[in-house]
C-alpha cells in the first residue's frame, strides 16, 4: 500500500454520536445545531474530527463533551460509515458511538461555541439531519433493538433504583 498515492488524499475521520435517553416515556435522541456551513442552523448528530494525537474512543468523548457538555456516559462504537459521498467537501470516514443516558442525570444541555443549541427529539418525530446522519439514526435504533434483547444495555437509560414499570417501558 502506498500511502504517498494521490488516491489517499483528502481524507478524514470523524466521529458521530447517537445519544439515547428516555423522557416522559419516549425514546428520544440528542441533537445539536450546526454553527457553520456547510448546513449552518441545520440538526445533526453530535461529533467531529478525529484529530492525530488521539484514538477515535477520546476523539468521541471529548466531541461530545464539546458539542453538548455532556461528560461521562455509556459510549459503544457500533458501526463506521464510510460512503465516498457523504460528505462533499471531502471523503470522509465516520465511526458511529450509540450512548445510553438516565435523563435525570441531565439537567441542562448547554450551548458551547461550536453549536447553536441542543436539543432532545423524539424517535419517530425527528426533523430532517444533515450529511447522512439520518442513515446513521436508523442504524443505530436497530443496533439499540438487539443489544436490549441481548444484555443488560437498558441499565443505563434508568436512575439507579428503578420501578418494574419503568423498566417496561423502555422495553416498550
Amino acid at each position: 500500500m502506498d500511502l504517498s498515492s494521490p488516491r489517499y488524499k483528502n481524507q478524514g475521520v470523524h466521529v458521530d454520536m447517537v445519544v439515547f435517553t428516555v423522557d416522559e416515556r419516549r425514546v428520544k435522541i440528542l441533537l445539536v445545531r450546526r454553527a457553520r456551513e456547510p448546513f449552518v442552523g441545520q440538526w445533526i448528530l453530535p461529533g467531529g474530527a478525529v484529530y492525530d494525537d488521539e484514538s477515535v474512543d477520546a476523539a468521541a468523548k471529548r466531541e461530545l463533551k464539546e458539542k453538548t457538555g455532556l461528560g461521562n456516559i455509556y459510549l459503544q462504537q457500533f458501526h463506521a460509515f464510510g460512503d465516498p459521498k457523504r460528505d462533499f467537501r471531502k471523503r470522509m470516514v465516520s465511526i458511529a458511538y450509540l450512548a445510553l443516558i438516565d435523563r435525570k442525570k441531565v439537567s441542562v444541555l448547554q450551548k458551547t461555541p461550536k453549536t447553536l443549541n441542543a436539543r432532545w427529539a423524539e424517535v419517530g418525530k425527528l426533523p430532517s439531519l444533515a450529511f447522512d446522519h439520518g442513515e446513521i439514526v436508523e442504524f443505530a435504533i436497530g443496533e439499540l433493538k438487539k443489544k436490549l434483547m441481548n444484555s443488560n444495555i437498558v441499565l443505563n437509560l434508568l436512575p439507579k433504583k428503578f420501578t418494574l414499570p419503568e423498566l417496561h417501558n423502555v422495553y416498550e
